[in-house]
């Protein structure tokens, strides 16, 4: 199960296929499994990066309440495609 450490915390993805990245990003009380029929449709043809916000699935979850912002989410995004080394993707929620 691959954990990355950014923004003070881990978070799960998953990367799979080739090609331009399509990245995935689900809802509130969501996971990264429900794009599974989508991983499945576009990984031959795209890079296709799924993960668990902050607090959810397999990612850690943070205690504190601040910890929750749209920010935070945004940067923990930014720092999961800088961790993958993508500069440049499609994301969809």
């Amino acid at each position: 199960m691959p954990i990355a450490r950014v923004n003070g915390i881990g978070i799960y993805y998953d990367d799979a296929g080739r090609g331009r990245p399509l990245v995935w990003s689900h809802g509130f009380a969501c996971g990264a499994a429900m794009w599974e029929p989508q991983v499945v449709a576009f990984a031959g043809r795209h890079r296709v990066i799924t993960y668990d916000v902050r607090g959810h699935g397999a990612s850690e979850v943070p205690a504190a309440p601040e910890a929750y912002s749209q920010p935070t989410s945004v940067e923990d995004l930014h720092q999961l495609l800088r961790h993958l080394g993508i500069a440049r993707a499609c994301v969809g929620a």
